[in-house]
């Protein structure tokens, strides 16, 4: 598309056709005419680019011999591909740096040359960015004769992708800034609210219940589309939703390729309103054909937004078909409807504009959900069973995230507390420190607990140390280390999460060799909680302080 003579990225597509390939085509000439493609027509193999800074290529050229298994498997010729990365890569064009388009070619060249499990190897070293993309790319390739391939490459992407999110391939772990999952959920929300249009809803319904469900348990893309139709039950006045998770991983079975042998039914609590929803979903696509395996989700809502019917060959609404609706709600909803530039590429951890949100991927809500779990308090075993993880260790490589969720819910808390939107209180173990007087401890270290300062030490009873020692200062709130202040103490509350994350893991890997005591693990949550509490409760005092000095200023 193009918009005040800029060529942004055609993200919305189904699937690449004629269509799409003439607009790349055209597209193409575009950035021809700016000189930032210098070199090479669109149909040749190399093409050469310029920002002005540099110059790079981009070369297309497939390795035959080594293509030929993965195009008979694909059903592709080596001519098909090569165009189906060409229309990808300009769809990408002025959203991705150079050397990123440049990387992304090179990985759909390594894809199309892995047999089998090698696929891996690809990834080892990679972050979970460039799995998504290339998700994103396969995603597009027409599905017609080749359904059951390309959803079988979607499952590998799919593993390789939470691999990669967990850390346990010591690649580069990456989500999306936090602040992107905020708006995302504040935009979608208002969206459900807002839209009058029934075809609009039926078309996004999906997005919107992954949203609203796999963002609290932690559901592979996989799992979500393959939700039966009578997922609602209600029970004594209370609301349940049955989904499908993979009994496969982790279990050393193999696989049978029946849904219903690979797959369990489980059964959640849900709330009425999101009860309700799933019933208003059900009621308008009553009429309509079921798929060939009884799926919650209907085909011929998603296909009619092409005004097109459900292909003969689709057999039930596909992670394919998710990640497709995904897209047009970025474009449609998100950028067109309410007014946000998308990033695809950012190195930050913040947002700079109130009016950007970072692309988020399927496998990001999974994410999420674990974070907030550990955050809340939640066991690595708990962890590992929602997840439907094969050890709590991986579940608890996701730690690493829970300080900047709690930076970034607190900074969110305090914006709208300023702005008069809500009253904020944060109920924790420890209370405000309010004292600028301190008690000189025998090490050179301070106290500020005003009721030790008045021969009071019941806030000492309060705090434990590692085995369990009463008053143990490095542990408490109210304790600093000489010429430390309160106000200057962001590194202690930070650095002492990170602390007990990895002390967690440590104990539970001596748990499940059977040197540990599962009683450690409590023992390091509930101090991993108290600090959470803590570092929240400094962050309001400190933004309150700032705000402060900014009004009298």
């Amino acid at each position: 598309m193009k918009e005040k003579g800029k060529h942004t990225a055609v993200l919305a597509i189904s699937e690449i056709d004629e269509t799409t390939i003439s607009d790349a085509r055209k597209k193409f000439l575009a950035y021809k005419k700016k000189d930032i493609i210098m070199e090479g027509l669109f149909d040749d193999d190399r093409w050469g680019l310029c920002d002005e800074y540099a110059k790079y290529h981009l070369d297309f050229r497939l390795d035959s011999e080594r293509f030929e298994e993965f195009g008979s498997r694909m059903k592709l010729t080596e001519k098909e591909y090569k165009e189906y990365m060409k229309t990808f890569i300009m769809c990408q064009m002025g959203e991705l740096a150079i050397v990123s388009l440049q990387k992304l070619v090179n990985n759909m060249k390594k894809v199309s040359y892995c047999k089998g499990e090698e696929i891996y190897k690809i990834f080892e070293n990679a972050g979970d960015k460039s799995i998504g993309r290339l998700s994103d790319f396969y995603s597009t390739i027409p599905e017609k004769g080749r359904e059951e391939e390309l959803m079988d490459l979607m499952d590998r992407f799919d593993e390789a992708e939470e691999y990669v999110r967990s850390g346990m391939s010591g690649g580069q772990r990456s989500l999306a800034t936090f602040e992107s999952y905020f708006r995302f959920n504040e935009i979608i929300k208002m969206f459900w609210q807002e839209s009058k249009d029934e075809e609009e809803k039926l078309f996004f319904f999906p997005i919107w219940l992954w949203w609203n469900v796999s963002a609290i348990l932690p559901l592979r893309p996989r799992e979500f589309v393959l939700t039966p139709r009578n997922c609602l039950t209600e029970l004594d006045g209370k609301y349940y939703l049955t989904v499908r998770r993979n009994r496969i991983k982790g279990s050393g079975k193999t696989k049978s390729y029946k849904i219903n042998n690979d797959y369990e039914n489980m059964r959640y609590q849900i709330p009425k309103k999101l009860a309700d929803e799933i019933q208003w979903y059900l009621n308008k696509t009553k009429n309509y054909r079921d798929t060939d395996i009884h799926t919650l989700f209907i085909t011929a809502t998603h296909y009619a937004m092409w005004e097109r019917s459900a292909p003969y060959t689709s057999r039930y609404f596909t992670y394919i078909n998710l990640r497709t609706c995904l897209r047009y709600f970025f474009e449609m909803i998100v950028q067109d409807r309410y007014g946000y530039k998308i990033l695809f590429e950012n190195d930050s951890t913040t947002i700079s504009n109130e009016k950007e949100i970072e692309y988020l991927h399927l496998g990001d809500t999974r994410h999420i959900a674990l974070i907030n779990m550990i955050a809340e308090g939640a066991t690595p075993m708990v962890a590992m069973m929602l997840a439907g993880h094969d050890n709590p260790e991986m579940s608890s490589h996701y730690y690493s995230n829970i300080t900047t969720l709690i930076e970034c819910r607190t900074y969110r808390q305090y914006k709208k507390l300023i702005k008069g939107k809500q009253n904020y209180a944060i109920s924790g173990p420890q209370a405000k420190l309010k004292s600028k007087e301190f008690t000189l401890l025998e090490d050179g270290s301070r106290c500020y607990s005003e009721k030790i300062i008045n021969n009071d030490f019941s806030d000492c009873y309060k705090v434990l140390g590692p085995a369990g020692e009463i008053g143990f200062c490095k542990n408490c709130t109210y304790h600093r280390d000489e010429g430390k202040t309160f106000q200057d103490s962001k590194d202690l509350y930070k650095n002492r999460i990170v602390q007990e994350c990895l002390m967690l893991e440590e104990i539970v890997k001596k748990v499940r060799s059977g040197k540990g005591e599962p009683e450690d693990i409590m023992s390091v949550l509930l101090r991993l909680r108290d600090s959470d509490y803590s570092y929240q409760q400094y962050l309001l005092e400190k933004m309150g302080e700032d705000y402060g000095k900014e009004k009298n200023n």
